[in-house]
């Protein structure tokens, strides 16, 4: 699988607020930005709102 890398933007609270979820759940931001990734993909719309 190729990869790509990507850069966002994003407030530093949100971003410390996302790590300790992730961290809770045991996997890496990268990990977390993917899943969401892969649901709005297979959702074919934004995963939270299906």
């Amino acid at each position: 699988m190729a990869e790509t890398r990507i850069s966002v933007r994003v407030d530093n609270t949100t971003k410390k607020q996302a790590e300790a979820v992730f961290t809770a759940l045991g996997i890496n931001m990268s990990t977390g930005i993917n899943i969401f990734f892969g649901a709005s993909c297979a959702f074919k719309s934004d995963p939270f709102c299906s």
